[in-house]
């Protein structure tokens, strides 16, 4: 599976739990094997509640990030109890430098705009609520199945009857301004390519 998972740790309340959501939807039905309650809609897996303390106990509570070691802790223990399963997630292809091609105000609404724009050599549509969105900027896309450092997973869908394809993305919700210094998306120097990867860039040298 490469779509992205949230995996959330609970140590305190109630009991050790660590919580795996594959797919956001109404659980159904539940099938419980040792410490592992996986969760259904109309037969198609959903997640998991594992209740183990050993899983993921040097991890702080909280949403842990579905990063190549965490995921091959999880499938192995997963396969330790007879589940196989095999998560797979590359957040490289999923935050990318994109660059505003077209911006046009959606009708109905005062601050939203479509925007037309380039990731690497497919154009992509995505709703703009930023005031400083302008034609010919360079910014971060996050893609459908992109999953944000505080565990906001980016998915395509309607926003007032348009379809959007993604966000484009402020500092804070990349993780790199938790002080709330810098107002809208971010603005990358013109020669950032298109389609490079959010985790090549050197953020320190543009930002502090």
């Amino acid at each position: 599976m490469t779509d992205a998972v949230r995996i959330y740790k609970n140590s305190k309340m109630f009991t050790y739990v660590i919580m795996v959501e594959i797919k956001d939807k109404k659980v159904e039905s539940v099938s419980k094997e040792n410490n592992i309650v996986q969760l259904f809609n109309n037969g198609e897996i959903l997640g998991f509640n594992i209740f183990d303390e050993s899983l993921f106990s040097s991890y702080a509570d909280g949403f842990i990030y579905p990063e190549a070691k965490v995921l091959s802790e999880l499938n192995a223990y997963l396969k330790e109890n007879n589940l196989d399963y095999n998560f797979t997630y590359n957040k490289r292809d999923y935050l990318q430098v994109a660059e505003v091609l077209e911006v046009n105000k959606v009708e109905g609404s005062d601050n939203l705009s479509l925007c037309k724009v380039l990731v690497k050599d497919q154009e992509y549509s995505m709703i703009c609520g930023a005031s400083n969105i302008k034609v010919g900027m360079k910014t971060i896309a996050a893609l459908d199945n992109a999953l944000l450092s505080d565990g906001s997973k980016i998915t395509s869908g309607e926003v007032l009857g348009v379809y959007s394809q993604g966000m484009l993305c402020s500092l804070k919700e990349l993780g790199l301004d938790k002080d709330k210094k810098f107002e809208g998306i971010v603005e990358l120097s013109k020669d950032k390519k298109v389609g490079t990867s959010f985790y090549d860039l050197d953020w320190g040298k543009e930002y502090v």
